[in-house]
């Protein structure tokens, strides 16, 4: 697998991470702490912060992070693949960024009426990833960063399958991830995979090969849908 593919889909299939920021109280010294993810259109990380919170004061002194997310899945933390994404956080009042930290965790909606929490973006400077022994490299933003072809015709997409193959989607999540779940819909959808709300918990789904238009699209998700029915 292309090593750049490799990290995005370790990246894209995680939703929380260990945020690092330079700290105040301990000056000088890195100071990190679990947070939830999810990726601007950009594949920019965004996240939600209380502006009290001790990494928002750090930030707003020194806006240089970093974001490691690794394989939980491995029992073996060292063999498992891991990624840190080495960036400037700044705060975002880009509408799209926040509706899209919302549609990933729709309990965050009713923080957005307090005055005290923010979205932050991460804004690209390098990644290093891990793919485990003998697999280590570093990404600029053009081997990493990839536009997505499907982003104008992501939304007709999503509302297509969400409206006219519900009961696919569920299908999906419960043959090919084995979930028990009631409800699924898909959030988010791009040339590499998309994305999926199950009872409200985050899924991905990777492509086998690029998807680049909205008609190769489709001929994947009848695919699926023929896979999961005779299953």
């Amino acid at each position: 697998m292309d090593k750049s593919l490799e990290a995005r889909k370790l990246f894209r299939e995680n939703s929380y991470g260990v945020l690092s920021t330079i700290s105040l109280d301990v000056e000088g010294y890195p100071f990190g702490s679990v947070t939830p993810y999810c990726l601007s259109n950009s594949l920019e990380p965004l996240l939600l912060i209380s502006n009290i919170a001790q990494h928002t004061k750090n930030i707003l002194a020194n806006s240089k992070v970093s974001l490691t997310v690794f394989n939980n899945a491995n029992s073996d933390v060292q063999a498992g693949g891991r990624i840190t994404y080495v960036g400037d956080a700044i705060k975002t009042d880009l509408e799209e960024d926040k509706t899209k930290y919302a549609t990933y965790f729709p309990k965050s909606k009713e923080y957005f009426g307090f005055h005290d929490f923010s979205v932050f973006k991460i804004q690209f400077k390098r990644v290093r990833f891990i793919g485990g022994f003998g697999n280590i490299f570093w990404l600029d933003e053009k081997e990493f960063a990839i536009q997505n072809p499907l982003l104008s015709v992501s939304e007709r997409i999503i509302t297509h399958m969400n409206d006219d193959h519900h009961d696919s989607i569920i299908k999906y999540c419960r043959v090919l991830k084995n979930l028990s779940v009631e409800e699924a819909k898909i959030i988010s959808i791009d040339s590499e995979g998309f994305d999926v709300l199950a009872d409200n918990n985050f899924v991905r789904f990777n492509f086998d090969e690029p998807v680049n238009d909205a008609v190769k699209a489709r001929e994947v998700f009848v695919k699926m849908s023929q896979l999961t029915t005779t299953a």
